[in-house]
């Protein structure tokens, strides 16, 4: 998983829309939270196809909890998660 992980992130630093791509570990090792944020919906449909070859190791590393995509996504962008069986949440108000 780890390695998997590495991988990716190397990948995603070349990408001018990535702003954040975070992995997080619980303290006893059994779960992790990832956090990615892009500029829009097509740098993040670039991040997918740019570490799209990297994923199946890393899947088949870990076990999927629901994915939540938190923001105002283009149908093309939420068409491309159904496959990961991801839940949309639209921005209502923030800063």
């Amino acid at each position: 998983m780890k390695k998997a992980i590495e991988a990716m992130v190397v990948a995603t630093r070349i990408e001018d829309g990535a702003i954040s791509y975070d992995f997080w570990l619980s303290e006893d090792d059994t779960t992790l939270y990832i956090h990615e944020r892009y500029k829009d919906s097509e740098a993040t449909l670039e991040h997918m196809k740019n570490v799209g070859n990297l994923l199946p190791v890393f899947i088949g590393s870990v076990d999927f909890e629901p994915i939540t995509i938190i923001g105002n996504c283009s149908t093309k962008l939420k068409k491309a998660w159904e496959s990961f069986g991801a839940k949309h949440v639209k921005i209502l108000n923030c800063l």
